[in-house]
């Protein structure tokens, strides 16, 4: 609806688009046990490059003007200043390093690398790159399609001047 849709259509549509793209591992076990091998893997990632964004924007500045807003209920506090900053770079380097290895030494160690393995690192990566290249070249025109001329699609909000009101 968001999208200047009705209800109905917009059930239609994300209803065929479920059909369409969960059939492959509807069909193929091999296929559903390589999805769910990269993309689970992938939420790794997803929640590395979610802190990168938020150490980019402030930690602070997230905490107090998004977080930590008077529509929210629960306060974070500071713990997640130092959690995102530091805890959840540590946590991701040492479980890739170890997935890593594992995968390398233990699950395929002769194929590793092949992009088309269903548990290799090979695929992870391939797979990876293929959406975050894809991400990249689609940046732009999706950020147009959602915030129209605004290029930055950032909204104005409240400045943070130091510490959080709480």
């Amino acid at each position: 609806m968001d999208f200047g849709l009705s209800r109905h259509r917009g059930i239609m549509i994300v209803s065929a688009a479920c059909f369409l793209f969960g059939l492959p591992s509807a069909l193929s076990p091999t296929f559903f046990q390589n999805q769910d091998w990269v993309w689970s893997l992938g939420l790794l990632l997803n929640g590395m490059l979610f802190a990168v964004t938020v150490i980019n924007y402030g930690v602070e500045r997230f905490r107090c003007e998004l977080a930590d807003s008077a529509n929210n209920d629960i306060k974070l506090g500071r713990a997640f200043d130092v959690a995102v900053k530091f805890l959840i770079p540590i946590e991701f380097t040492a479980m890739i390093v170890w997935w890593s290895y594992k995968a390398i030494s233990e699950y395929d160690p002769e194929l590793w690398w092949h992009p088309f393995r269903t548990f290799s690192l090979g695929t992870c990566v391939f797979q990876w790159g293929i959406l975050i290249i894809l991400l990249f070249l689609l940046n732009r025109p999706i950020k147009r399609l959602l915030f129209g001329g605004n290029e930055t699609g950032a909204t104005p909000g409240p400045q943070s001047g130091g510490e959080c009101r709480s």
